[in-house]
């Protein structure tokens, strides 16, 4: 029901292991569905527009390190198309 009232992608970071649980909203934003995506950061990042990566890898990053529940980054990601997103990651 979450997913559903937000419309955008809900993800959840394991710390200890690295792996990563996104919602089905996932398509919407990159073309792809969460079974299709590895489920670890580095698939996500792999993914954030190359002049932004650096930026926003640091503040989830920091996030992680310092074990903040919460962050906030803006930044463009790589559709499947081709075509830039833009998100606002929090």
């Amino acid at each position: 029901l979450a997913t559903e009232a937000v419309h955008g992608l809900i993800y959840e970071l394991d710390p200890g292991t690295g792996v990563v649980e996104r919602s089905g909203d996932l398509e919407a934003i990159v073309g792809y569905r969460p079974d299709e995506a590895r489920p670890d950061a580095e698939w996500w990042v792999d993914r954030i527009e190359p002049t932004d990566r650096a930026a926003a890898s640091e503040t989830l990053r920091d996030a992680v390190e310092r074990g903040v529940r919460r962050h906030q980054a803006e930044y463009r990601v790589r559709h499947r198309d081709g075509s830039l997103r833009s998100v606002w990651d929090r």
